[in-house]
């Protein structure tokens, strides 16, 4: 069976998000936000790269910085991608 990429980014997504600190920032001192920024461009890009898409670099950008901030607000993982897929959708009239 292949190793699925994307399926690794969202564990260690998820991993990142669960061991969060209080400080917002991580052991390595970088603040927790820019390795959530990271690592979800890093899957948005995998997923494109995967569905042969090349779309513009702001709509991952916007993406990602959507989803750090409703996180952060204390949303779901699950919710916080739902809410932020469909923000992206209106914004860049992408449907």
């Amino acid at each position: 069976m292949p190793i699925n990429p994307i399926n690794i980014i969202k564990k260690l997504f998820i991993l990142l998000i669960l061991t969060q600190q209080t400080s917002d920032a991580s052991a390595t001192g970088i603040p927790m936000g820019t390795l959530m920024r990271k690592l979800c461009l890093t899957s948005y890009k995998a997923k494109m790269q995967i569905d042969s898409k090349d779309p513009p670099p702001e709509i991952g950008k916007y993406a990602c910085e959507c989803f750090v901030t409703k996180t952060k607000d204390g949303l779901s993982i699950k919710k916080a991608r739902s809410k932020c897929k469909d923000a992206t959708i209106e914004k860049f009239d992408l449907e």
